[in-house]
């Protein structure tokens, strides 16, 4: 772990990517999304914000108003950035996590997300919502 940590400091993209999945799912490390998605914005801005799962970072690096609301703990703002994050398979799980700190707060959306979306794992999401029928 100690030299995942070393070589993603020094920018190397894949150790980035590599301990941001290693965060989001907690795996080795305890689950913890801010430091999952620390690491996965440096993967990102390596790649200029064009890699698969990048595109939700960019929109709320581009919104500071969106980034304030959700650093107040906002539940619309945590709701927003829960959908954008959750339809993305490297950010799913800190999307799912947003979502239910909306929920609750009492964001009625919110509620209804979870409710649909029950106790489904990110796999189960995916095969439903992205696999053809």
């Amino acid at each position: 772990m100690y030299w995942l940590k070393e070589a993603a400091k020094a920018g190397d993209w894949k150790a980035n990517s590599s301990l941001s999945k290693l965060y989001m799912e907690g795996y080795y490390v305890p689950q913890d999304f801010p430091k999952a998605i620390y690491w996965f914005k440096k993967y990102c801005f390596q790649g200029g914000y064009s890699t698969p799962g990048c595109r939700p970072l960019y929109e709320l690096r581009k919104d500071p108003e969106l980034q304030l609301a959700l650093k107040n703990n906002d539940m619309d703002a945590q709701y927003k950035v829960g959908l954008m994050f959750f339809d993305e398979e490297p950010l799913w799980e800190a999307g799912l996590d947003y979502i239910k700190k909306a929920a609750e707060q009492g964001h009625e959306f919110a509620k209804e997300k979870l409710l649909d979306h029950g106790n489904r794992t990110k796999m189960d999401y995916f095969i439903i919502y992205y696999m053809p029928g």
